[in-house]
């Protein structure tokens, strides 16, 4: 069995449904399933907001399939959050597959049967037995524990000490005192969730094109064996797993090695509910009219004293570029601005003129933001899976992406094979 953990926001939690589908797809008969209990004592950006979002849409293949508590202690050798708390929106129906009327009773009722209160205060019990626990598991279980921030980022002499660094990134967190946290925006334009800085891990600026670029062969257990041309070892680990044994995987897996060539699968299972506020329905309407260009502004959380060292907020310098590049390829662009700080963007963005700022999508309907740019001719976003999400869905013939060379303050970002991304 592999399990795949989810966490933190709605970008995050798209990229890991992708590569839990990755796994899924790749193993075949090997039962892959999804750790959500993550969400039962976090519910920063919303929650889990996957199957509220993506669910219930009639013709959408979406489908997550949640590990049970016991699968969980057997994997993870410890106990796992077993109060799943009843606003939180899961999809899993006893026996299989929930219908989508089964889903969209769960959306209004919620899955669970527990208070927040109730689920945070036993994910601070569970720590005392797990604690040891962990003395009797840690050394059997760790061999088939991934962790993407440790196994992908850090040198061997430097994989104990990253508990330091960010809370539950590791499944033997010391303590679990630790806040898991994904550096790559999570959730939206609202609050990122962490610090996972995997932008580098797979070395892009060597790979041309895509041709030949996952190549397989039979691994020791029978199944497909892929490498994704860029010798990337934990790409090549995590798609050549011993499947006699069982796995825990967590992590964010946005790098491009993980989408590339599976564009129509994103589209197909990302598949937003219809538009009915009134606002977006006109704003929707004027963005297909035009030649619209989605602009991203993040700041919020990434001044903050908890980001403020590892984000970068980006500046003028960057829009004004991405702007004079893309009204040289359209005669006259309407630029529509995102944010989570519509004042900020009143105030600095006064030098451009055919803007209209979007503002109003607040809560649990954040989302439509990225179903907005979606909808753009183009996209300048930011350094942001959300904006990023919006523009991977855009299915706009010949639409172009200008990205941002700069995410974090100590590295850049990866160099992108997708056609139609610049980088700046």
């Amino acid at each position: 069995m592999i399990i795949v953990r989810f966490t933190s926001g709605l970008g995050n939690q798209m990229f890991q449904y992708n590569f839990y589908r990755l796994l899924k797809d790749h193993y075949g008969d090997i039962p892959v399933k999804a750790d959500l209990t993550w969400f039962y004592a976090n519910d920063d950006h919303h929650g889990y907001e996957l199957q509220r979002i993506f669910g219930t849409h009639k013709d959408s293949p979406f489908f997550i399939e949640e590990a049970s508590k016991g699968e969980l202690l057997r994997v993870t050798g410890l106990i796992p959050n077993l109060c799943q708390p009843s606003d939180m929106v899961t999809g899993r129906a006893k026996g299989g597959k929930a219908s989508v009327d089964e889903n969209r009773v769960r959306q209004e009722n919620g899955s669970g049967r527990f208070s927040r209160r109730t689920s945070g205060c036993f994910e601070k019990f569970r720590r005392y037995p797990n604690r040891i626990l962990r003395e009797f598991t840690q050394k059997k279980r760790e061999p088939y524990v991934i962790d993407q921030l440790r196994d992908g980022l850090h040198k061997a002499d430097e994989l104990h000490e990253t508990d330091s660094l960010h809370k539950g990134c590791g499944l033997y967190e010391k303590g679990d005192i630790h806040k898991e946290c994904g550096l790559y925006e999570t959730g939206g334009l609202h609050n990122a969730d962490g610090l996972n800085n995997t932008d580098d891990l797979h070395n892009v600026d060597e790979l041309n094109n895509t041709d030949g670029l996952h190549k397989f062969s039979k691994n020791n257990s029978g199944n497909n064996a892929v490498s994704d041309g860029s010798g990337d070892l934990l790409f090549d680990k995590v798609m050549n797993l011993d499947t006699s044994k069982d796995w825990y995987i967590k992590g964010f897996w946005i790098e491009e090695s993980y989408i590339l060539g599976r564009e129509d699968f994103l589209h197909d299972h990302f598949r937003f509910p219809d538009i009915r506020e009134e606002d977006n329905l006109r704003l929707s309407e004027q963005i297909r009219s035009c030649d619209s260009v989605s602009i991203h502004v993040r700041r919020g959380d990434y001044l903050s004293d908890v980001y403020k060292d590892s984000f970068i907020s980006l500046g003028r310098e960057y829009y004004e570029k991405a702007v004079s590049f893309f009204k040289e390829k359209y005669p006259d662009p309407v630029f529509f601005i995102f944010s989570d700080d519509p004042a900020f963007v009143e105030r600095e963005f006064d030098w451009l003129k055919n803007k209209v700022i979007v503002s109003g999508n607040d809560g649990e309907k954040a989302f439509r933001d990225m179903q907005l740019m979606s909808l753009c001719r183009s996209n300048i976003i930011a350094n942001s899976t959300f904006s990023q999400w919006g523009a991977l869905l855009n299915e706009n013939e010949g639409h172009i992406t200008v990205y941002p060379s700069a995410y974090l303050k100590d590295k850049d970002s990866e160099v992108k094979r997708l056609p139609g991304w610049v980088r700046m």
